[in-house]
């Protein structure tokens, strides 16, 4: 019984190693929200089914059952680009607009931007009872 129990069994072993890149699930269960973290943490220590992950200067440790193999490692520039969003700099676009020169109104008539036409979604008629 005990061999047929654990053939029946559907627990598998976690086939992550340390230095794979791995999505941790969120904790967050909205609808709009992916189910996984999109920017992959490192592993850098297993024991037993817990794994410590880290990203940057942040660590979490967690269950097997919480982590994903990556299908490709994180780049340079995703890393820069989470960092960036994590800090309230001002992105390099609005460095660039800001240094850009003011086209002189004197030589050309100023003429108003055409306003985009909004789409909106219809909506029904609500009348007070």
């Amino acid at each position: 019984m005990k061999h047929y129990a654990d053939c029946k069994s559907y627990i598998k072993r976690s086939d992550i190693q340390i230095g794979e890149s791995v999505l941790v699930k969120q904790s967050d269960k909205t609808k709009p929200t992916t189910p996984y973290e999109p920017i992959p943490y490192v592993v850098s220590k297993k024991k037993g089914s817990m794994i410590t992950a880290k990203r940057h200067n942040k660590s979490i440790t967690r269950n097997s059952s919480f982590f994903k193999k990556s299908p490709r490692p994180p780049t340079f520039e995703e890393e820069e680009r989470e960092m960036a969003e994590t800090e309230s700099d001002p992105q390099p676009e609005e460095l660039e607009s800001a240094a850009e020169p003011e086209p002189d109104s004197s030589a050309v008539p100023a003429v108003p931007a055409p306003i985009p036409h909004q789409l909106s979604r219809p909506r029904r008629t609500r009348k007070m009872p």
